[in-house]
């Protein structure tokens, strides 16, 4: 389950990575219009700042597109957590979503059947479907 700590966490780091993209964005930008006024101005280091001026700009997309990639890749999803009921007079359990607050052995709302006082014995997420990986190249193995 995602938190509010860790949605801050993450809009942090990706304003701090907006933010170098930008002054990468500048410096390269310095570079390219220093090598375009080098070249009219007909100096030897003219080729020297637009090619570091269009590498970087290279570098600055294949970032940006690595980022994305990755960010799509390890998106973190939220799991669903269930709470486990149990009455202890006649045995009666049920399942429900997890609520703020819940945590084992809290007495919560009275059972259905007895109406007696229902805890929680199990805090638990759901489970996730382990499904092998596809690998191009399944089709070789024996």
């Amino acid at each position: 389950m995602m938190t509010e700590r860790s949605n801050r966490a993450s809009l942090t780091s990706v304003l701090v990575f907006i933010i170098s993209m930008i002054v990468m964005f500048v410096i390269a930008s310095y570079f390219i219009y220093s090598g375009y006024t080098s070249f009219l101005e007909g100096r030897s280091d003219a080729y020297y700042q637009m090619l570091i001026g269009i590498a970087s700009m290279a570098s600055i997309v294949y970032v940006a597109v690595q980022y994305r990639a990755r960010s799509i890749k390890y998106k973190m999803k939220e799991l669903k957590v269930f709470s486990k009921l149990e009455s202890e007079e006649c045995g009666y359990s049920t399942v429900r979503d997890f609520l703020k607050g819940d945590y084992v052995f809290k007495t919560v709302e009275n059972c259905p059947k007895c109406d007696a006082p229902m805890t929680i014995t199990r805090i638990y997420p759901e489970k996730k479907d382990e499904k092998k990986s596809s690998s191009p190249l399944q089709w070789l193995a024996p």
